[in-house]
Formats: structure tokens, sequence, C-alpha cells
């Protein structure tokens, strides 16, 4: 617990909201346990008649996202036409180069893992538990199982009471990733297993705003809207008397300001994590421990007891494996103010939308905050653009301090209990969906399916919509319109131009160039690029970006360069900055690992200068289920001994106008 201390002020709010429950009184705990790729690790067990029945569904879910992006992009470059703006250059650049080089490995064999629903599982039945408690639990989406009792071709259904674990229903195969499947479930347990308390527990990927869960076997997922249309069917919202004492996601970047406002009305605490999981998911043994040794112990104790076993046993695995570093993090949430925060920051966006109409560059501050603040799902950031609501007023509060005050103050009465560890120790509880970086057709996929189908708030909407477009459309403008006779500015590309033209003075220990002042509103962030050029053969090396640019208060944009780099055994690698805090920055570089495509993501802490590995990432494919990621979050490995890991590098070729890709020395 020291690399994540108890967190003493939450833990007296949760004594504060404590109502000790009788020692009499039952539990049913109902695990919606969609096992995907985190089960089944890609292997199949399927048999032909199944693989035949989905693959119609299957191939209409991939055919109706990708369709349904196109139309919003078409419908957004429509709108940038409108406004004499035009997509940036970045996103034409290909997609995947060509490999000029092929790595040869050995054959890498890899012992059989059982997968992370089935251990699970083993959790959730290792110990005899107190005869007031029964857990449901509902398996699917997975086309393999470690576990023997379940079948890949059926959904099941199983109770674990008083030791005693056994199949209570056996179904047809069922698509986890509907609403009525979940509904069917949770009406099985109300009318089947009732108790004076219920916990729903849902287990799988997680994607925040963008929803839950991943059905390997078709290939679907859940929005926020299907969770709540699944809760709507069977019980009807009541803050004053929710369904459920509370809702838990074992799933990733899901304590967030969206899914809380999904999630409104149907229960009393929320049990999350803003960042990104590990496959481990929570440890399930000790929380159901305490409530066997304490059945009195009430909804938010219950909630703290998650929170505790989920960090200790990840900080107890820092210890052990110190070839791998968990950052993670766990809040308990209290749902009323939960709802109150989410209107606070309708409200914030709100007076920020108003001021932006007058004056642009309100959009490139909102940029520049979030980038200062802790971001989850850090190795695709610019992707799921998430970050920590706490952080993000802080650095806000000077412009809007009436909205960010009001917006800080209800984080703290909302979060009642908060752990963290390592890169993201400045994190607060609560995250919510900012899109301050969008570099890719994925983020931008991601941000039109925020604007046109996640929102619910027309204003947050406008704001998004401005920040990143940096126009509105003719919807937007009339909505503007209600709020204020301001009529909005487009932004002005030509000073980008003319900065982008403008030759580098070179100094003895760098070179500066100058930006005016109002550039320097607009610029949210600036990186510089490092590379190697070869005179010989007219060849650009990229070895990555840092952070490391400032303005030196004259209205100069300067940097620096000592001919150094970041190197893995002596060999450079190509970089990127996917997250940095006040004390320390992640990064992440592009290798072959073993053979896979991954990134090797590692931290360096800002005070030492010291570097710290903390795994592997197989990089996510884009062509997945559209441009769902959902199904990599939650992939971090350890290094292996023994793995070969080879950097990769982007060079450009001068003399044939190409990009490729070349592959590094050996480590």
């Amino acid at each position: 617990r020291s690399l994540s201390p108890i967190d003493e002020a939450g833990a007296a709010k949760i004594d504060a909201a404590a109502s000790p429950i009788g020692a009499d009184e039952t539990w049913t705990i109902c695990v919606y346990l969609v096992g995907a790729d985190l089960e089944d690790m890609n292997e199949n067990d399927l048999s032909y008649l199944t693989r035949l029945e989905t693959k119609d569904a299957a191939d209409a879910i991939k055919k109706d996202r990708n369709d349904k992006i196109m139309s919003q992009l078409w419908s957004f470059t429509d709108d940038l036409k409108a406004n004499g703006l035009e997509m940036p250059s970045y996103f034409y650049y290909p997609v995947k180069p060509v490999a000029s080089s092929t790595a040869v490995t050995d054959d890498v064999v890899v012992a059989e893992i059982p997968g992370a629903a089935s251990t699970d599982i083993g959790e959730m039945t290792s110990g005899v538990w107190s005869d007031k408690v029964q857990i449901v639990i509902q398996t699917g989406g997975a086309r393999r199982w470690s576990n023997q009792l379940i079948n890949p071709n059926r959904t099941q259904r199983f109770l674990y009471k008083d030791g005693q674990f056994s199949e209570i229903e056996n179904l047809p195969l069922q698509p986890s990733y509907e609403p009525e499947t979940l509904a069917e479930f949770l009406e099985y347990c109300r009318d089947n297993y009732p108790s004076d308390h219920r916990m729903l527990v849902l287990w799988n990927h997680g994607g925040g705003a963008f929803g839950y869960g991943n059905d390997s076997i078709i290939g679907g997922s859940m929005s926020l809207k299907d969770i709540r249309e699944a809760l709507s069917s069977v019980y009807s919202p009541d803050i004053n008397k929710p369904a459920f004492d509370i809702i838990g996601f074992d799933a990733c970047l899901m304590s967030s300001l969206e899914v809380t406002h999904a999630l409104d009305g149907f229960a009393s605490y929320y049990t999350l994590s803003e960042e990104v999981e590990p496959g481990d998911g929570w440890d399930y043994g000790p929380w159901l421990q305490a409530m066997t040794d304490d059945p009195t112990l009430s909804a938010p104790q219950i909630g703290r007891a998650i929170a505790d076993s989920y960090m200790d046993f990840y900080m107890t695995q820092n210890v052990n494996l110190d070839i791998l570093s968990n950052d993670v993090t766990f809040a308990v949430l209290d749902a009323k103010k939960c709802a109150e925060l989410y209107d606070a920051y309708c409200d914030l966006a709100r007076a920020q939308l108003i001021r932006a109409a007058d004056d642009i560059s309100v959009l490139s501050e909102i940029g520049r905050c979030s980038d200062k603040s802790t971001h989850y799902c850090s190795f695709i950031y610019d992707v799921y653009n998430t970050v920590d609501l706490a952080n993000y007023v802080d650095h806000m509060v000077d412009s809007f301090p009436e909205e960010c005050s009001r917006v800080k103050n209800l984080i703290g009465e909302a979060v009642l209990y908060h752990r963290e560890n390592g890169s993201l120790s400045d994190s607060e509880g609560i995250s919510v969906y900012l899109p301050a970086r969008i570099r890719d057709f994925s983020g931008m996929g991601y941000f039109l399916e925020y604007v046109n189908d996640i929102a619910e708030d027309d204003t947050i909407r406008a704001l998004y919509y401005y920040k990143v477009a940096g126009c509105l459309n003719d919807e937007l403008k009339k909505h503007l319109a209600t709020l204020t006779d301001v009529k909005p500015k487009t932004l002005n590309t030509t000073l980008f131009r003319q900065f982008s033209r403008l030759a580098p003075e070179i100094v003895e220990d760098g070179f500066s160039i100058p930006v005016g002042e109002e550039l320097q509103s607009l610029m949210q962030g600036y990186e510089m690029e490092t590379c190697v050029y070869d005179r010989d053969n007219l060849t650009i090396t990229y070895y990555g970006r840092e952070n490391t640019l400032r303005l030196d208060g004259e209205g100069n944009l300067v940097g620096s360069f000592d001919g150094q780099w970041i190197c893995l055994d002596g060999v450079p690698l190509a970089v990127e900055v996917a997250s940095s805090s006040a004390s320390s920055v992640e990064y992440r570089a592009k290798v072959l690992c073993d053979g896979k495509e991954s990134y090797l993501v590692f931290d360096c802490d800002r005070d030492t200068c010291e570097f710290s590995s903390n795994g592997i990432r197989e990089i996510p494919d884009p062509n997945t289920d559209g441009i769902n990621y959902l199904t990599v979050s939650r992939s971090m490995t350890a290094i292996k001994d023994g793995s070969k890991i080879i950097p990769v590098y982007v060079v450009d070729d001068l003399k044939t106008n190409q990009r490729t890709e070349k592959n590094g020395e050996t480590v």
C-alpha cells in the first residue's frame, strides 16, 4: 500500500455514508460475464453449426458500423467545405507503410493460459461465503472457455451459494451485446433470486463513453444507451430507491461522467476504474470474504473493499514482478452526486461555448488544459481522448472560476473513495471524454460517434464540434443562437500556413522560430520530431517526437537538442509521448516483440530521469469490428525473459517519394 496509499479522506466519507445493514439481510450479486478474447485468447472451440448460424449477424454488424462511420464522415467533410476548411493533411498519410524488410524470429511457444473470465469465476467460488450471499453468473461471448463446465455454443447461467457451484439454465446461444440479452438476465435474477440488496457486475472490455463489452463470437458491443435500455426494460429509474445498491464494471475506463449519466437512477453507488484494467480485473475473493466476515457491511463499505482488494492485488504484483508496472485506478462513486456533477459540467460547457463564439482561442485553451491533465488509455489516447475531470477543471479554473469551482466541489462529493498509483497519482476518481487530440481516422470515427450518437447535451455537442472542426454547422449554429447573439467565428488557418513556411533561426544549442501573439493564442501544443538524414542514400529515418519545445516569453518557439536519444540497450527507439504528468512521462515505441507488432510502453521519472518498462501492448487493428479498440484495452503483458525486441522506424525515401517501415537491430 506504500505504492498506492489509502485514501484517508475517502475512508472518512465512506464511514459517514455507511448505514450498516441487518446481519440477516441478503445479497444477490448478478454477474453478466462476457468472456470475449479475454477468455478465449483468440482460440475457437465453436461448433461448425454455431459458426454458420452467427456468420450473417457478424457480417451485418461490420457492414452497419462501416456504413455509419462513412455517412458521418461525409457529413462532417461537407460541413468543413461549407466553411472554407478541409481535413488536415495528416489524415491522408498511408495507414500502414509498406515494410522494407521482414523480421525473422524463432518460433515462440506460448503456454496455454487460463482465460481471465474463468479465472475470475474461480475467485468468486474460491471460498464458502456467507449464506446471505448468492452469486448468479451468465456466460457468453467467448469462442472458448477454460472452465470445462462452460460451453461456448450456449448461453448458460450458474449459481454459487453455500460453497456449491451449479448450472441453473442452459439456453440457445444469445448475442451478449444485445440489450435484450442483458435485460433477460436481469429479469431472471429479479424473479428467481430476490434479496434485500442487489449488486450488478458487468464483466468484459470497457470503452468509457463508447460503451462496454465485446462479443468475440459475433463482434458487437453495447453502447451506454443500450445498457440503459436494458436496465429500463426491467426496472424504473428512481434515484431515491434504485434497483441496485451497487453497479460495478469489471472493465476498462468506465469511471467516466458519461457512464454515470447513463446509469442514473439505477444504483446508489458505482465501483469503477478510470484507467485501463489489467487482464486479471477485480480480485473477487477478498471482498466476498469481507462480506462474509461482517454481514452488516453497507454498500459503500463493500465498494471500498472492492477498491482496496483491486489496488492491493496490483500493488503486490508491482512488488513481486519488477518487470511489469501496473499503473491503475479505482473509485467508489455516489450516484446522486454524479447526477449533479453531470449538470455542472454541462453548465461549464455552456459558458465555454458562449465565450468561444466571441474568442475562438478558448477552444485552444480547452485543448491545452486537457493536454496537461492525466490521460487514460494513453497508448491510444488520441482515439479515446479521456482525461481526469478534476485535473482538467483545475487547469481551467482561472478562466471559468465559478463553473470550474462548482464542478470541482461536486467531484469531491461524488467520489467517495479513490486510489491510484504511479503516473496516475494525480487522478481524482472520474473522467470525461474531451476531444483534444485527433490524429487519425480512428480518432475521427470516435469523435463523430460521440457528437452524433453519445452526447445528449446539445451544448456539449456544439462545443466539441467547434473544438475539432474550427466551425459550426447550421444545426449547431441554431443551438448557439439560443444561448447568445454573438455569431461564431471560423478558425483562421492562414496563420498556421504562414508559420509552416518560416525558416527557424539556428543557434548554438538548438533553434528559434518567432510566433505572433494571435497564433500563440490558437496553438494547443507543439512537439519536436527527431530524425536522421542520410545524405548518401537520401533517406530520412524518424526517431519520434518529444514535447520539449517551449515559448521563451519573447514570442519565440525554441527547442534544444544535445544529440542524445532514448535507446534500448544502445539501440534507438522511435518514441512518442503517450501521457505526461507533473511527476512522470509515459512513452510508447513501436517494435516487433517476438514477431508481433506491438508498443513498448515505459515511463520516465521527471525528478530522477530514470526509465522503467511498463510492458508490451499489441497494436490495435483498426480493421477489427470497424474501428473497435475495446478488444485490446486490457492487453498489457510483461516482457518475457528471452523475448526479441526489434525497434521499427518510419523512413522517407527522397528518391522515390515513398514512405516505408524499417526494422532496427534486435535486442
